[in-house]
């Protein structure tokens, strides 16, 4: 069996591939689905390292190098239990994708036992916890063993500090009042939500308290400019409603092997280019045409972030909102620092170009 999977169902709207190098898991959610699907009787009482799992994941990875699908860690355990504060499996299996270029994502309920590798995060890369509660004693009844809600959201909060992209898996839902609130008291450090409903469970809603749930999660992301994406078995109560699910399962990579790379023109003037010479930061993107002149790739995978944030945002149109106007500037900031570092030794002659960055 494959280290490296495709999942399948429910599970590929988180990812089109994903890791899972722990057998069984001590957190003993009682909303868990794998114990029963694996016919692990031993799942929340015995865990080990999967047998061989990095020998195997070596000899994989290679075939899956220079992937724009981001890897999951984890779907049937989490790569953060108690257990791998023994066995550090899970950073070796980062540094074996890292090795490879495989971009990866976590998705961990293990709070800040996670921290000790944000050290090994790319800007391709991404930190995520699933949060039910904010209650720390309702959080206990549901998952008794999982890091504390407090401790998940710090965990995040430390990533969004290191420049990690972050997201929060809403799902289940079993309080739906609880979920909106962790959208109210988290927005400021997470990028995404992906929000579901409860599954594996005889405590569903009614059709109309989900079609309720749904709508006043999908305002209070637009009111607070963050990304998200709406589950099928969610999406399906929200008919008639317009919302924009954000598909976060890939990333956008540029093609480093060309000089050139169109992409749109930016949309904001910023006057101290001028001092550059002939440029004029309308509808245009900065061309360094100066011999054989390349912007690093961390640099254009940067710029392109930001220019994929702002075309939602125009789309939404929020163009001139605060998100947007901030983005602007961070756009405006990275080209000038990259600007600054190059003249005047390297970049003597800077060109403006309709739409072209050339790198």
């Amino acid at each position: 069996m494959s280290i490296i999977y495709r999942p399948k169902g429910r599970a590929a709207e988180y990812s089109r591939l994903a890791i899972n190098h722990y057998v069984g898991c001590s957190h003993g959610c009682n909303y868990c689905y794998v114990p029963a699907i694996t016919r692990n009787d031993e799942f929340f009482t015995k865990q080990s390292v999967r047998k061989d799992v990095l020998w195997q994941l070596r000899r994989e990875a290679p075939n899956f190098a220079g992937t724009d699908e981001r890897v999951l860690l984890c779907f049937s355990c989490d790569p953060y239990q108690p257990l791998d504060t023994k066995e550090h499996v899970t950073r070796e299996v980062i540094k074996i994708l890292k090795a490879n270029d495989i971009p990866f994502q976590v998705l961990t309920k293990g709070g800040l036992r996670a921290v000790c590798d944000f050290d090994l995060y790319g800007p391709t890369d991404a930190f995520a916890t699933t949060l039910t509660f904010l209650d720390g004693s309702k959080s206990q009844e549901f998952e008794p063993l999982a890091a504390s809600p407090r401790h998940r959201i710090l965990a995040i909060e430390t990533a969004k500090k290191n420049g990690i992209q972050t997201w929060v898996s809403l799902e289940p839902v079993i309080d739906p009042e609880q979920s909106l609130e962790i959208i109210r008291q988290t927005h400021h450090i997470v990028d995404h939500y992906k929000i579901g409903k409860v599954n594996h469970s005889d405590n569903d809603l009614p059709a109309g308290q989900w079609r309720k749930f749904g709508i006043e999660a999908i305002r209070l992301c637009r009111e607070y400019e963050t990304d998200y994406y709406i589950k099928n078995d969610l999406a399906k109560y929200l008919d008639g409603i317009s919302f924009c699910s954000i598909d976060t399962r890939k990333i956008k990579k540029p093609n480093i092997e060309k000089k050139y790379a169109t992409v749109e023109p930016a949309r904001f003037r910023n006057e101290s280019y001028k001092k550059y010479g002939e440029l004029k930061w309308e509808e245009t993107l900065i061309a360094i045409a100066e011999g054989d002149v390349h912007i690093p790739e961390n640099v254009v995978d940067k710029f392109t972030d930001i220019e994929d944030k702002l075309r939602v945002l125009d789309e939404k149109g929020k163009w001139n909102s605060p998100k947007g106007k901030r983005l602007q500037i961070e756009l405006d900031t990275i080209v000038n620092e990259y600007l600054d570092s190059k003249k005047p030794a390297h970049a003597t002659k800077v060109q403006v170009a309709e739409g072209m960055l050339f790198y």
